[in-house]
C-alpha cells in the first residue's frame, strides 16, 4: 500500500489471498515478492493470517515463531516498509480454539513496535464477553457483514499509519480510542453452543473509505 497518490485522497493497493494459508505460507509469499522486487515501493504490508494454524492445533509458542519469523523477513529486507498484524478472530463455538486464539493475541502485543502494529479485531466480534454468531458464515469464516467489519478495521489501521486522517476522522478516533484505553483482548466465556444476539449484526462501516483501500 503506497501514500505516494494521497493528493488524490486515494492510496495503491494490492490484495493477495492465500486460501488455506497458514503463516509460513505467507512468509514464503513475501520472499518471493521480495525477491522480485515487488514490495519495494510499498509502505504498509497488511496481514491477516494465523486462524488456519489454530485450526491445525499448532501450539502458542509455534504460532508465535511463525509471526516472529515472518516479522522478521520483512523488517530485513524491507526496513522502511510498516507491518499490520491482524489479530486472529475468536470463533462462536469452540471454546478450546479461542483459549489458543486468546492468548496468541495477548502474545502478539510484545512484538509492537515503531514498525509493526498490532490490530485489534477482538472487540468487534464479541457480545459483551461472548463471541457472536451474527458475522460468521459458519463457525470459522466471517460471512459479508463479518468482512466489512475487518476490512474496515484494517483500512482504518492503514489510514491511521499513513496519515490519512481526513478520510474518515471518525474511525481514526475510535482506532486510538480503543488503544489509548487498553481495551484488548476481552476474555472469551464461549460455549459449545451457538451464541446469537437477538438483535441483526449491523456493522458500523462507512461505504466511502473503501476509495482509501
Amino acid at each position: 500500500m503506497s501514500a505516494r497518490k494521497t493528493t488524490t485522497n486515494s492510496i495503491t493497493t494490492k490484495v493477495k489471498t492465500i486460501r488455506g494459508g497458514r503463516i509460513r505460507d505467507i512468509e514464503n509469499c513475501l520472499i518471493e515478492y521480495i525477491s522480485d522486487g515487488k514490495l519495494d515501493c510499498v509502505d504498509v504490508i497488511a496481514v491477516h493470517v494465523g486462524t488456519n494454524n489454530v485450526s491445525d492445533r499448532h501450539t502458542v509458542c509455534t504460532i508465535i515463531n511463525d509471526y516472529k519469523n515472518l516479522i522478521h523477513t520483512v523488517k530485513q529486507s524491507l526496513p522502511e516498509t510498516q507491518i499490520i498484524i491482524s489479530s486472529i478472530l475468536p470463533r462462536p463455538t469452540d471454546y478450546k480454539s479461542n483459549h489458543i486464539i486468546s492468548e496468541v493475541n495477548q502474545q502478539l502485543l510484545t512484538v509492537e513496535d515503531n514498525q509493526v502494529k498490532i490490530l485489534d479485531n477482538t472487540l468487534n466480534f464479541l457480545y459483551g464477553n461472548r463471541s457472536n454468531q451474527l458475522p460468521f458464515q459458519d463457525h470459522v469464516h466471517t460471512n459479508v457483514d463479518g468482512a466489512k467489519v475487518l476490512s474496515h478495521n484494517i483500512i482504518s489501521c492503514v489510514n491511521t499509519m499513513l496519515r490519512l486522517y481526513d478520510s474518515n476522522l471518525q474511525f481514526e478516533q475510535n482506532f486510538y480510542s480503543e488503544r489509548i484505553t487498553g481495551r484488548r483482548y476481552a476474555p472469551l466465556e464461549t460455549t459449545n453452543q451457538d451464541y446469537q444476539h437477538p438483535h441483526s449484526f449491523r456493522p458500523n462501516v462507512h461505504s466511502g473509505i473503501r476509495r482509501n483501500f
